[in-house]
């Protein structure tokens, strides 16, 4: 009722208190854990995630937001761990494979960031940011070649969008087509943290 009524914080606090009356119930763990992640507070968030995590039964959905809350505050090592347990529940789950190639390529590591977008891209062929991700990726390594096929797949797939606009954009640029005088830079979001 708090939480519908707009008061989150308080919601919050007395989700706690039912995690610590129910002995740590997995139910009341994920219900405080949402709150806390609502209100902005992945610390508290990733601390009832280690706690759930820790129990035995948590699911390919509970290691994703540990992992999520781990990676929003900084504890890479903590966050791919978690998002490769959620790989491990769960193969296909897009989202941690997405967030798993943020962490390989924040870290430099291109290959690995390349096949979890690919991975990505196998189970969700519609998510505009990870071919935006995925051939923006190869453009910076010098791999033009891959990021024009990647940019190619994109197009085939894609929605209209401001991600789409720009890679459109991108791939007449690495082709040397010239542009239209009223094509101004589109600046997308494709961080992709959920």
């Amino acid at each position: 009722m708090l939480r519908a009524d707009g008061f989150p914080v308080e919601a919050a606090i007395w989700e706690l208190r039912a995690v610590s009356a129910s002995g740590g119930e997995p139910v009341y763990l994920r219900e405080a854990a949402a709150l806390w992640k609502e209100i902005d507070r992945p610390d508290q968030s990733m601390q009832l995630g280690a706690v759930l995590t820790r129990l035995g039964d948590a699911s390919a959905e509970d290691w994703f937001q540990y992992g999520l809350a781990a990676h929003r505050i900084g504890v890479h090592e903590r966050a791919a761990e978690a998002y490769r347990r959620a790989l491990a529940l769960e193969p296909g789950a897009a989202e941690a494979s997405f967030n798993l190639g943020l962490l390989h390529e924040g870290a430099g590591r291109y290959e690995p960031a390349v096949v979890c977008y690919e991975q990505v891209l196998r189970s969700r062929p519609d998510l505009d940011t990870a071919y935006f991700r995925l051939g923006s990726l190869h453009l910076e390594h010098g791999a033009s070649d891959r990021a024009i096929e990647v940019f190619d797949r994109f197009l085939a797939v894609g929605k209209d969008s401001l991600v789409l606009a720009e890679a459109r954009l991108l791939l007449a640029s690495i082709r040397g087509d010239s542009l239209p005088r009223t094509a101004a830079p589109v600046v997308a979001d494709s961080s992709g943290l959920r």
